[in-house]
């Protein structure tokens, strides 16, 4: 049986509470990353999850609200953890793929977090993931 570690990135780009949404959103652009997990700088506990999907609902937000000449100072100005979810799903390196590949159909989420047996994360399933996996089955 395959399971998410066998799938999984383990190379993470990680932020801290400390950084801001315009960091966030530099690392989306710069790495073409669409999930970047928040750390706590001090324990190595994952606080948070920052999607590509959030942060384009808050720039849409920041533009409609105060147009867009003050969209970076609006990104510099909010913590990471403003556009964080802070409520997502832990999985361990035992899932199976099957059960990941039904968790994302059924939840339309992007990623699911891989947590080693002492709850560190170890790595990030994503649906592109999946999509490398049926391009390589499909060669």
């Amino acid at each position: 049986m395959q399971t998410v570690a066998d799938l999984m990135t383990t190379q993470l780009v990680t932020l801290t509470s400390e950084h801001t949404m315009k960091n966030a959103h530099d690392l989306i652009n710069k790495k073409g990353i669409r999930h970047i997990p928040v750390m706590d700088k001090t324990n190595s506990t994952m606080l948070g999850l920052v999607t590509q999907k959030v942060m384009i609902s808050k720039v849409v937000g920041f533009i409609s609200e105060f147009g867009s000449g003050h969209l970076l100072e609006k990104e510099m100005q909010t913590s990471v953890m403003d556009v964080a979810i802070t409520d997502f799903e832990r999985v361990p390196t035992s899932m199976s793929l099957k059960d990941a590949a039904e968790y994302f159909l059924k939840n339309k989420n992007g990623c699911l977090p891989v947590f080693d047996s002492e709850n560190n994360l170890v790595g990030m399933l994503t649906s592109s993931d999946f999509v490398k996996l049926s391009l390589s089955l499909l060669s």
